[in-house]
C-alpha cells in the first residue's frame, strides 16, 4: 500500500487485499499441521485464526455480490470518509474495549491446513470478483454494518478486511516467534 493516509481505489483495495492474503497464506506455509492446530492457553490457534478471518471476510464478500441498492437496508457510512489510516486506529482503539460479540469467534476443532488455506483464498477471489463489478464511486454511498465500529462505506470495510487480516497475521508472527 502506497500511502495509507489517502483514499485507496478499486485496484489499490484489490491489490491491499491480496498482499495481506497472500502475505498470511505466505506465513501460513511455514507452519507445521502440528503448529496449526495448536492452542495456546488463553489464545485462538493459528487455526482458528484462520477461521475467524474466514467467517469476517464471507458477510463483506457476500454483501458486495448483492445489488448495490439492496446496501441501502443498513443506513449511512461514517462522514466524511475515513483513511485507510483512520480505520486501523479506529478499530485498534476498539480492542481496547472487552469484546462481547461471539459472531466470528471460531470453533473449537482440529483442520487441516489445506482445508483452511483453500478456503481463505477462495473467499479472496470471490471478493475481489464481486469489488471488480463495483462503481468507484458506489464504494463510498454504501454502508456495511461493522460489529464492534458501526455503519462503514463499502470502501472502508474493505480498508478494515485487509488490515485485519495483517493485524491477525502480526499477532500470530509475534507469537510464534517466541516459541
Amino acid at each position: 500500500m502506497e500511502n495509507p493516509n489517502n483514499h485507496l481505489n478499486k485496484e489499490q483495495i484489490s491489490q491491499s487485499l491480496t498482499q495481506a492474503f497472500q502475505q498470511f497464506v505466505a506465513w501460513l506455509d511455514t507452519i507445521s499441521e502440528a503448529q496449526f492446530n495448536e492452542n495456546p492457553p488463553q489464545k485462538w490457534s493459528i487455526a482458528q485464526n484462520l477461521e475467524h478471518l474466514i467467517k469476517s471476510a464471507k458477510p463483506v464478500r457476500a454483501l458486495l455480490g448483492k445489488p448495490a441498492s439492496e446496501l441501502t437496508a443498513f443506513g449511512k457510512p461514517f462522514a466524511p470518509e475515513k483513511t485507510y489510516q483512520e480505520i486501523v486506529e479506529i478499530y485498534l482503539k476498539t480492542l481496547q474495549k472487552p469484546v462481547v460479540n461471539t459472531t466470528f469467534a471460531p470453533n473449537e476443532a482440529v483442520y487441516k491446513p489445506a482445508d483452511l488455506r483453500a478456503s481463505f483464498l477462495k473467499e479472496l477471489d470471490l471478493l475481489l470478483n464481486h469489488l471488480a463489478l463495483w462503481q468507484e464511486s458506489d464504494l463510498d454511498l454504501y454502508a456495511i454494518p461493522h460489529p464492534l465500529i458501526g455503519n462503514l462505506s463499502v470502501r472502508q470495510m474493505l480498508y478494515f478486511t485487509a488490515y485485519h487480516t495483517l493485524h491477525h497475521l502480526s499477532t500470530l508472527q509475534k507469537r510464534w516467534a517466541v516459541s
